[in-house]
C-alpha cells in the first residue's frame, strides 16, 4: 500500500504541477492528527422518517473527496480481534494537506468516540479498490469557510448534497480519476474536494451554487 501511495500521489502531482516543494510521500514521517474536528457518522434514522437521499459514485483508485464523503467511504470502526495473537482488521487510511503542513496528514478509522478526526470543510485523498457508491440526504446544504495561508496549497471539499462554488482563492484544481488528470474549477459537486490556492493568504467560502 506504501509502494503504490508513493508512486501514485507523487505522480499525480507531478503531473498536474501541484504543491512543489513538498516532501514526496514516502510513508513515514507523516504529521500527527491534532487539534482536527470530530467527524463522525450520523446516527441511524427513523426508517419511517428518512429523507430523500441521492447517490454519489466513485471510481476506483484515487479520489479527492470532502470530509463528509470521507467519513462514508471509510465506513465504520473495524472490529476488535477475534481472539488472542489476531490482530484487528485495518480501515482504509485518508490523507490530507491544511495550512502549515509540508507533507500529508494520514490517518486511519479506530474504535472509540473519536474515531475518525477529520476537519469540517476539508478534502481528502482515499484509495479504492472498486467502484464504491455512497448516498447522502438529498438537498443539504453546508456552506464552509476555509483558511488559506499565502503561497500554499490545502485540500477543501463539498460536504453538502448540491453543487457549491468556491471563492476566495486565486485558484481551483479537482481531480478526476478517470482521465488521471487535474482541471481548473471553481464549482465542486457533492462529495467532490479539490485543492485551493492564494499568492498573498485569505479565506476561501464553499457556498451553494444556487439560492
Amino acid at each position: 500500500m506504501r509502494g503504490v501511495l508513493a508512486v501514485g500521489l507523487a505522480v499525480v502531482m507531478a503531473a498536474a504541477g501541484l504543491l512543489t516543494g513538498l516532501t514526496e510521500m514516502n510513508g513515514t514521517g507523516l504529521p500527527e492528527m491534532n487539534g482536527r474536528v470530530s467527524g463522525q457518522l450520523p446516527p441511524t434514522p427513523n426508517p419511517g422518517r428518512m429523507p430523500p437521499r441521492i447517490s454519489l459514485m466513485f471510481s476506483a483508485g484515487w479520489n479527492l473527496v470532502s470530509d463528509y464523503a470521507a467519513l462514508l467511504l471509510v465506513g465504520p470502526a473495524p472490529p476488535p480481534p477475534t481472539g488472542p495473537g489476531q490482530d484487528a482488521p485495518e480501515s482504509p487510511v485518508i490523507y490530507t494537506l491544511q495550512a502549515g503542513d509540508s507533507d500529508y496528514e494520514a490517518m486511519r478509522r479506530t474504535p472509540g468516540p473519536i474515531s475518525l478526526p477529520v476537519q469540517r470543510g476539508a478534502g481528502y485523498w482515499i484509495y479504492l479498490a472498486g467502484p464504491t457508491q455512497i448516498s447522502v440526504p438529498e438537498g443539504v446544504r453546508d456552506p464552509v469557510e476555509a483558511p488559506l495561508p499565502p503561497g500554499q496549497y490545502i485540500m477543501i471539499g463539498n460536504r453538502a448534497s448540491v453543487p457549491e462554488v468556491v471563492r476566495g482563492a486565486d485558484a481551483v484544481y479537482a481531480y478526476d480519476p478517470a482521465a488521471d488528470e487535474y482541471s481548473g474549477t471553481t464549482e465542486l459537486q457533492p462529495g467532490q474536494g479539490a485543492f485551493a490556492y492564494s499568492g498573498g493568504g485569505g479565506v476561501a467560502t464553499i457556498t451553494p451554487s444556487a439560492p
